[in-house]
């Protein structure tokens, strides 16, 4: 897995989301690969990534609120 570039943009920039969506593509696809190399299927696997981003999420807002 490649590593991750750092934001070039400020916190500011509306679009930062977009972003850091861009530096993190390839590691989630890496491990959505890993794991259907692994046997899962695949919509068990985008399953699973969403409902670790939204607990990833929930943790978040519990942290800074």
């Amino acid at each position: 897995m490649s590593p991750i570039p750092g934001p070039k943009v400020p916190a500011s920039n509306p679009d930062r989301h977009l972003f850091c969506e861009r530096a993190i593509k390839e590691a989630f696809q890496d491990v959505a690969t890993l794991a259907e190399a692994a046997g899962w299927d695949g919509g068990e696997v985008a399953a699973a990534l969403v409902s670790l981003a939204d607990h990833y999420m929930m943790g978040r807002c519990k942290c800074e609120g």
